[in-house]
């Protein structure tokens, strides 16, 4: 696995943890899609682990753009 990769799987992981403690400590209503949210975050961070597929980042990229061989307008965050 290369340094991108495993930096954006231990990435998802530490957000996936903060979701999941935001979600302990202010139970609201939305805290089921909260836990919902981390579980898809740690599903990410487990396939790029495994090689599987492009980052997330590229998949987001992929997502949003209109056309995919043409490069993105904006810097994403």
């Amino acid at each position: 696995m290369t340094a991108d990769r495993s930096d954006e799987a231990r990435y998802l992981r530490q957000k996936a943890k903060q979701f999941r403690e935001l979600a302990k400590t202010y139970k609201t209503e939305i805290s089921g899609k909260l836990l919902e949210i981390a579980q898809d975050l740690e599903a990410r961070a487990e396939s790029l682990e495994k090689g599987v597929g492009r980052p997330a980042s590229a998949q987001v990229q992929r997502r949003f753009s209109n056309d995919e061989n043409r490069p993105r307008r904006y810097p994403q965050r």
